[in-house]
């Protein structure tokens, strides 16, 4: 398996979201994240985004959880739920990959711990 890691704008990404990972048709794996938002001004918070995208895609391989899966909450049932806007999908009790997304929330905030990126925002 090769692993494919880019930012670019978003309106290329695959829907609106700041990180996303997808398998393509042999098998590589596709770590994209939105390099043209405010709220991802610099490589570190790229970087941090590609680092939540990759355990949570490994977490859900190994858990089971399918690409299909997650793509159907992401982009059909998350924006139909009224939700408030500061809640990401994966952090709602219904994403079949609520458990893989928060593990992965808290590794991408240790690793800005490290990076010494004390107002990168809270883990809830």
């Amino acid at each position: 398996m090769k692993i494919i890691i880019e930012t670019k704008p978003l309106e290329t990404m695959r829907y609106d979201t700041w990180g996303d990972w997808y398998y393509d048709d042999v098998g590589n794996l596709h770590i994209d994240v939105a390099n043209n938002i405010g709220q991802l001004p610099t490589e570190n918070h790229q970087l941090l985004v590609a680092l939540h995208e990759f355990v949570e895609v490994w977490l859900c391989k190994e858990d089971g959880v399918t690409q299909e899966q997650v793509d159907e909450f992401d982009m059909e049932t998350y924006p139909t739920l009224l939700l408030p806007d500061d809640l990401e999908p994966g952090d709602h009790e219904l994403a079949p990959y609520r458990s893989q997304h928060r593990k992965a929330a808290i590794i991408e905030h240790l690793m800005a711990n490290f990076l010494n990126m004390t107002s990168y925002g809270v883990v809830k």
